[in-house]
């Protein structure tokens, strides 16, 4: 009698894998879920943590009102009827004239020695070390007379700002002083190659500052 070979059904371990990645996948939402709370925390944190700014309040400039009237002022008739610009213009040209004076002497003694150097060195009376020792000395003295020139110069135009900003001074206080009465909005200046060509002849105060400017020149 032949044995019946009954085999076993050969079962796999399919269960446990499924288990396994069930746990996992629960695991990783866990951890998807938590991060996503983190980041709301912080989200939160920075939008109504962060100190507040005050809003800001435009201030208000103290001082009265001006009644919205436009006046003119001619800076050309300044400059030409001004006393005291004639009289910086004046001292500021004679000094010119005197300095350009000084240094055109100094320049052609300059020549003279340059001239009479070049003569004993073409003649050959002149040693080599005697050369040498001219050459040095008339290239520090040409040196020294550019450098005197420029710090004249130089000096010269710090004077001409500075009676500038005087002759500004000055009228700017007068004009000041003018419209404390009038109480303009606005006082502008105006001249030759300006942007206004024609204004209302009753806004020009020109002659009411030039009046004021000239007051302590006037002749007694």
């Amino acid at each position: 009698m032949e044995e019946n070979n009954i085999q076993q059904p050969v079962t796999e371990n399919v269960q446990p894998e499924k288990k396994c990645q069930h746990k996992k996948c629960f695991i990783a939402r866990i951890i998807l879920d938590a991060v996503m709370v983190i980041a709301i925390v912080v989200l939160f944190i920075l939008h109504f943590c962060q100190p507040k700014t005050e809003a800001y309040i435009p201030s208000v400039p103290e001082g009265k009102a001006g009644t919205g009237e436009i006046l003119y002022v001619n800076i050309d008739s300044i400059n030409e009827h001004y006393e005291l610009i004639k009289i910086l213009k004046d001292e500021l040209e004679a000094e010119q004239v005197k300095q350009n004076t000084i240094f055109t002497n100094r320049e052609k003694a300059f020549q003279t020695k340059l001239n009479n150097f070049q003569q004993n060195q073409q003649s050959g009376v002149l040693t080599p070390l005697q050369i040498q020792n001219s050459q040095a000395q008339l290239e520090n003295e040409y040196q020294q007379i550019m450098a005197d020139k420029e710090r004249v110069m130089n000096d010269l135009m710090t004077k001409q700002s500075a009676a500038n900003d005087q002759m500004l001074d000055s009228m700017l206080t007068v004009i000041r002083r003018i419209n404390s009465v009038r109480n303009a909005s606005f006082v502008f200046t105006y001249g030759y190659g300006s942007q206004m060509v024609l204004g209302d002849p009753t806004k020009d105060i020109t002659n009411d500052v030039l009046k004021e400017l000239n007051k302590s020149f006037s002749k007694k």
